[in-house]
């Protein structure tokens, strides 16, 4: 990192070409040299590019003398990111005003304020575009001798592929933060609960079962039993997608009774888990009660109660309990904002009527298979697509049975299972 950085810094944020800077003081290609590090300037010439690009020469001549209150008080802000405490956001609003002249804690102080705007579901195109400006050694960051700019880089490209979805990328970056962390038992757990997220939202379940077991460790021990309901919860998740029913069951009885104490709406989210973890066991009875607390939770904090209730409808059908059913369809169907909860809600249609041996639920499947593709309802489209060859098999119609099995057949494909 040089002089010139900054000096190109600048001049793209006033707007100036190389010619236009370099204009009766340096030729563009002088100027192009300087700003890459290729030639370094006199003191004169630095003199004059500050008086046209009106900043204290100071800013360009000291740029790598670092100022040690304001190395403490970045190092405040970063924690207060990790760990979600409040009280940060004016002090980088205070410091975004002033002129920093180590070019290092300029850098930190940008990466920091996109890394917060990213945690706020924000893009932070103007950063990004302050951060190409001085191009950072993305490949090499560590021969930047400076920990906090390093581990800000880190969390920074962390949050922005979280941002981004590319959850595997992510982890990368957590990971080698998390590894640099872990004097600071604190941060350490911090990123362990983040790391447990991603490992799971990236398929690694046996990974973020670890991860989420050691979070726990240090947050069941502190008292922390906002992030340990969180924790419970990934569990319970993890282990209902790995078809481990009684443990998900275990651990998701944990974050009610977490939840509970907490008083927090998220707690519906709970119920309603915990009433499909019972539907999936083939306790519908059970699942049923769960449900109603679900519900409830959710009318009373305003939330909408409509995933619920199809759940629930679920429920009935298992029960064959078809007069609840029709009543609750009804009331399903005013509360439907969506082409996809219409869809969902005619899939269960089409299922009570095959229930009731009426054979017009293949008109509504033929109806609504294409769009259940269209809406990227993939699990329904199979399982339509399924039912759909199935009866066009048994009804000798094999042209037609021959389509849908094509279907089933990419979808097998697209997962690695054929």
């Amino acid at each position: 990192m040089h002089v010139g950085k900054r000096i190109k810094h600048l001049r793209i944020v006033k707007g100036m070409s190389l010619k236009e800077l370099g204009k009766g003081i340096v030729s563009p290609t002088h100027l192009s040299n300087v700003e890459n590090g290729r030639y370094i300037p006199s003191d004169d010439i630095i003199m004059e590019l500050a008086t046209k690009l009106d900043c204290d020469i100071h800013y360009l001549t000291n740029s790598l003398r670092p100022n040690i209150e304001l190395k403490n008080r970045l190092k405040g802000i970063f924690r207060n990111i990790i760990l979600d405490e409040d009280g940060c956001n004016s002090d980088l609003e205070m410091l975004n005003k002033k002129s920093i002249q180590n070019i290092f804690q300029e850098l930190t102080l940008i990466l920091l304020v996109a890394t917060k705007k990213l945690k706020n579901n924000v893009y932070p195109k103007e950063e990004i575009n302050q951060l190409k400006c001085y191009e950072l050694p993305e490949e090499n960051i560590k021969s930047i001798k400076d920990n906090l700019l390093i581990n800000s880089f880190y969390y920074f490209k962390a949050q922005f592929y979280y941002f981004n979805k590319s959850f595997k990328k992510s982890l990368t970056f957590f990971e080698i933060l998390h590894d640099a962390l872990e004097s600071d038992p604190k941060l350490y757990s911090a990123l362990t609960y983040n790391l447990s997220l991603l490992e799971y939202l990236s398929h690694y379940y046996i990974r973020a079962i670890q991860s989420a077991e050691k979070a726990l460790i240090y947050n069941l021990k502190s008292h922390n039993w906002e992030v340990c309901f969180d924790l419970y919860n990934i569990i319970t998740v993890i282990y209902w997608r790995t078809s481990d029913l009684e443990l998900a069951l275990h651990y998701g009885k944990k974050a009610l009774s977490i939840g509970k104490s907490l008083g927090t709406p998220e707690v519906s989210r709970i119920f309603h888990n915990l009433g499909n973890l019972h539907l999936e066991m083939n306790q519908p009875d059970q699942a049923e009660v769960y449900y109603n607390q679900a519900i409830k939770v959710k009318e009373k904090v305003g939330f909408s109660t409509l995933k619920t209730k199809t759940q629930k409808l679920k429920c009935y059908l298992n029960l064959k309990d078809y007069e609840r059913f029709n009543k609750l369809y009804v009331e399903c169907e005013s509360q439907t904002q969506n082409k996809k909860e219409e869809l969902i809600l005619l899939l269960l249609k089409a299922t009570y009527l095959k229930e009731k041996d009426d054979v017009s639920y293949i008109a509504i499947l033929e109806n609504i298979n294409p769009l259940l593709k269209k809406e990227n309802l993939m699990k329904e489209y199979y399982s339509s697509c399924k039912i759909l060859a199935n009866h066009y098999k048994e009804m000798k119609s094999y042209k037609s049975a021959f389509k849908y099995s094509i279907e089933i057949n990419k979808g097998l494909e697209k997962k690695g299972l054929w």
